[in-house]
């Protein structure tokens, strides 16, 4: 990412203990910044049962991507943090 991108969208939301990827990707695309897919891996990940996604409940992975989404939809109706 360029550092520009963050200064559009903003850093990740701490506050988010899921989702703050997700929460970071529409709030750049909210800003209309430029996303591309590469179709090279660059990065591959280990699934273990160490990961803290398959430590917590599967409720509690669903509430961080359902806090993302809905700050996503308050932004877009003028009702969130972030609205101009």
């Amino acid at each position: 990412m360029r550092r520009t991108a963050f200064g559009r969208a903003g850093a990740f939301n701490s506050t988010l203990r899921f989702g703050e990827d997700i929460d970071w990707f529409m709030r750049a695309r909210d800003q209309n910044l430029v996303l591309e897919l590469l179709p090279d891996v660059l990065v591959f990940r280990r699934f273990h049962r160490g990961n803290l996604t398959r430590r917590v409940q599967p409720s509690a992975v669903r509430d961080g991507l359902v806090d993302a989404l809905r700050s996503s939809l308050q932004r877009r109706h003028g009702k969130g943090p972030g609205t101009r």
